[in-house]
């Protein structure tokens, strides 16, 4: 005999897997499920509202939200345990996955299909031709039953003196505790006592789980950091470069500037991202806004010759740096294992060097804002490793050298970037970052030359996340 009935789609509900880091593996899982569709996902929130409501009692919020099934889960150092339990607590699939990386990948699509062939009412309506009939349910007895079948066929009994029917009073209490709690029975309540403790790991509401998924796609990210930087400045007359004007055997007379990077100077930075669309379904949830602010203090001591006087000054030079750009980031699951990103980056970049107070005795000044256009890719591999790396181009503008300005000079630069980031506890979390960053000078009128400029800076602190 084989019959059907019309199936509707299984309600569930997926729990947070315990020891999953970050909420990984079972975000690959649910991702698998929604993709697939045979199943209708429960927010947790809602079950959240319900277990609160009916005291964490799972067979009354299975029932109140029409739940047939649970998954339940525990990660692994190389698989994960999965379990699927019903309305009652009462498992009926359990399966061991293994983790590549400590991630699912290709393994979530597969354990997606099996999970809804487990749960398949259709499977349960078409019993095979060849299965013997069912049979027939019986109730587990209660305890007065189960007293009444033992005492049934019992004699009657004897008169008692007062001392035999103390004793047996006595020993009765013993007698019942086997007969109401077999095996079976003693199972059964430990299962649904344990469950209707709702002892399960929470899990985050799915969007927000996949925002924070995202490597760096918080909503706000702040950053307070220690600048660790070289400068190095040469500035040459009537030449297009420095090293045209080094192979001159004849030089040429105008202003002449060289820097070379000794002993970095320090400062601070203050850095700050945010995604403000992460929780929007769809592409916009990939726009952000970023935005930074430096100042460093160079110290140097000069001696340089006045009227035939030797002078010797220490001049404390200010460098500082600010920035802001407007962000779009895109991610792809190349290998599953670690997810990739990309972003392109659209802004302005400004970055003043001062060269001191003192008339005379000073380094030479720059002063620059240029349009910066850039990209990035990134990988996550672990939340607390994050690894990005990037370029920045700044289309040519006036120049930065004050009197390379005047003579009509215009210049440009190109920067390149790599970092180190992630989560150390909790919202709070480390960053690193090496940048190189050269700006090019040329004025070809009267009073021009050639002027080169580069930085490279350390930047390096702590982070917190919202």
């Amino acid at each position: 005999m084989v019959f059907a009935v019309a199936a509707e789609a299984q309600r569930a509900v997926v729990f947070g897997f315990a020891s999953d880091r970050g909420d990984k593996v079972r975000g690959e899982l649910v991702d698998a499920l929604e993709a697939q569709g045979e199943l209708e996902l429960v927010p947790v929130t809602a079950y959240r509202k319900a277990a609160k409501k009916h005291r964490g009692k799972l067979v009354k919020v299975a029932a109140a939200l029409s739940l047939d099934v649970i998954v339940t889960g525990v990660v692994k150092r190389s698989e994960l345990e999965l379990k699927l339990l019903d309305g009652r607590g009462r498992t009926f699939f359990a399966r061991e996955v293994p983790l590549k990386g400590g991630r699912l990948g290709r393994e979530a699509s597969k354990l997606a299909k099996s999970i809804a062939s487990a749960t398949s009412p259709a499977r349960e309506a078409e019993p095979r031709e060849d299965a013997p009939p069912p049979r027939p349910a019986r109730e587990e007895p209660e305890a007065e039953s189960l007293v009444a079948e033992a005492q049934r066929d019992e004699p009657e009994p004897r008169e008692e003196s007062r001392e035999a029917a103390a004793y047996n009073a006595r020993e009765l209490p013993s007698v019942s505790v086997e007969v109401e709690a077999p095996a079976a029975e003693r199972e059964r309540i430990q299962r649904e006592e344990l469950l209707e403790s709702h002892t399960y790991v929470e899990a985050r509401p799915e969007k927000e789980r996949r925002a924070a998924g995202r490597p760096g796609g918080k909503l706000v990210t702040l950053a307070l950091a220690r600048t660790n930087t070289w400068r190095s400045y040469c500035l040459r007359p009537k030449v297009s470069s420095c090293k045209e004007y080094d192979q001159l055997e004849t030089k040429p007379q105008g202003a002449f500037a060289d820097v070379k990077p000794g002993e970095p100077y320090g400062g601070f930075a203050l850095l700050v991202s945010t995604f403000p669309l992460r929780f929007v379904d769809g592409p916009l949830s990939g726009l952000g806004l970023h935005g930074e602010y430096a100042r460093g203090f160079s110290s140097v001591r000069v001696t340089a010759e006045q009227n035939g006087t030797p002078l010797e000054k220490l001049i404390v030079s200010q460098d500082q740096a600010f920035g802001a750009s407007a962000v779009y980031r895109h991610h792809v699951d190349l290998f599953s294992d670690a997810p990739f990103y990309g972003q392109a980056r659209a802004g302005f970049l400004s970055r003043t060097f001062d060269g001191g107070d003192d008339p005379v005795l000073k380094l030479p000044a720059t002063h620059r804002t240029y349009a910066a256009l850039g990209a990035d890719i990134g990988v996550s591999p672990f939340s607390w490793l994050n690894l990005e790396a990037g370029f920045t181009y700044l289309p040519k503008s006036h120049a930065g050298d004050d009197g390379l300005r005047a003579a009509g000079g215009r210049g440009g630069g190109l920067s390149f970037e790599a970092a180190a980031f992630g989560t150390l506890w909790r919202q709070f979390g480390y960053s690193v970052r090496f940048r190189w960053t050269r700006f090019d000078d040329l004025a070809t009128g009267d009073g021009g030359g050639a002027a080169q400029e580069s930085y490279a800076d350390i930047v390096w602190g702590l982070t917190a996340s919202l």
